[in-house]
């Protein structure tokens, strides 16, 4: 029920217009961010088809296959951090708009379509497999947890007015000095030390300060002060620094020395993870980079058509039932042979890509068609002309209610 009562919430503040109803003006779109947001897409895919699709867990230790294996995990490491930065990143604005709330409840319908779809089509495959649960389950997906990014974003999204608005009147000075606060104690400290709650990523509060760091890049200008050729090499580093860790580096118990005062366990994932300073300054770097790619304008086209499908790829690759019967230990048979290893998780990532992009133009005709966006404004309409009528009402009930009560 967790997830209606967001959408109530979300509905009367869209149709009252509470929060910063002030003049929205047309921003450039930045097609470079586009790609890199599809680029991530691909990376997540990958990234469980090597994890998920029992690569990672099952190469034999110090072979070719697992240092090959590794070396493309941590490769698609920063692709959860490269999405939430270009969240801030294109969220924010520097002359102050309108939060549109009327996108939150697309998107909450469109997980809750995919979740049902997905569903119904299993059911038919495999009745025996699908319950009614099943069915339920998918349309609490909040509430269920079963989306993590989508349910921290839900969190996050009712902040980004108050954040944008704050980033707005604050200094660059300050800003530039968020980021190195940000940096050094929520990745170099919390990363060795665990102590912010930050769950090795998968949380509302990373994603809340990657939102932040976009949007710092963004208003201090810094995605055009670095220079191209800085941008790769700190990626090639950083990637570097990242996998030799993950290959060679100490393991070591803190708590184990006589004289030990910090209780910290150190392992090789010490970088692979997204919470790492290292993969988080990848993503940065990426950000930065894609930000200033220019495109023709046949290729514009192109990202214009695939972008506005970026999430449905999240939501696909992520369903319970794609990630249990197909994802699960689908390359496992291809674990002792070293080409196979590395070229069928990048094609079938690249595949699923594509399918999942064709699909969601699909489903975007078919809210277009029912007139989903309009019946959303329709039922915000009404809302804002009756619910402070509907709210008063139910206060005198609830007054006449109370009286009774106490005086018989």
């Amino acid at each position: 029920m967790f997830d209606y009562v967001i959408i109530i919430v979300v509905m009367i503040y869209e149709g009252c217009g509470i929060v910063n109803k002030v003049i929205d003006k047309e921003s450039t779109r930045n097609y470079g961010v586009d790609l890199l947001r599809i680029f991530s897409m691909f990376l997540i895919v990958m990234l469980h088809s090597l994890g998920k699709g029992g690569i990672i867990h099952n190469v034999v230790s110090s072979s070719l296959q697992y240092k090959f294996a590794w070396m493309m995990e941590i490769i698609a490491y920063p692709a959860v951090n490269i999405f939430a930065l270009t969240s801030g990143y294109v969220s924010y604005s520097n002359e102050e708009k309108k939060h549109n709330y009327t996108n939150y409840i697309l998107l909450w319908l469109e997980v809750v379509f995919y979740g049902i779809f997905i569903t119904l089509i299993f059911d038919l495959i495999d009745p025996s497999s699908i319950t009614i649960i099943d069915y339920l389950i998918t349309m609490f997906p909040i509430t269920n947890g079963l989306y993590w990014y989508f349910t921290a974003y839900t969190a996050l999204f009712f902040f980004i007015p108050f954040i944008n608005n704050a980033i707005r009147n604050t200094n660059d000075k300050n800003l530039k000095y968020m980021i190195g606060v940000i940096i050094v104690i929520f990745t170099f400290f919390d990363n060795i030390a665990n102590r912010f709650i930050l769950g090795n990523g998968y949380s509302f509060i990373w994603l809340l300060l990657l939102y932040i760091l976009g949007a710092i890049i963004k208003k201090c200008g810094i995605d055009k002060k670095i220079k191209n050729y800085k941008i790769i090499c700190g990626i090639i580093i950083f990637y570097i620094i990242t996998y030799l860790y993950k290959m060679y580096g100490l393991e070591y118990q803190m708590y184990d020395f006589k004289y030990a005062i910090w209780d910290v366990t150190i392992t090789k994932d010490l970088f692979v993870s997204y919470t790492s300073p290292t993969i988080l300054m990848v993503a940065i770097l990426y950000l930065i980079g894609f930000s200033r790619i220019k495109f023709s304008t046949s290729f514009t086209k192109i990202i214009k058509f695939s972008s506005s499908a970026s999430f449905a790829i999240y939501i696909l690759n992520n369903h319970r039932l794609i990630w249990t019967f197909i994802i699960s230990n689908l390359f496992l048979p291809l674990t002792n042979n070293l080409a196979k290893v590395i070229v069928y998780p990048i094609i079938f990532s690249l595949g699923f890509v594509i399918v999942a992009i064709l699909i969601d133009k699909l489903r975007q005709l078919l809210f277009k068609w029912l007139h989903i966006k309009e019946i959303i404004i329709k039922i915000l309409s009404i809302i804002c002309k009756n619910w402070l009528r509907w709210y008063y009402e139910w206060i005198v009930k609830q007054m006449y209610v109370m009286s009774s009560k106490l005086y018989g």
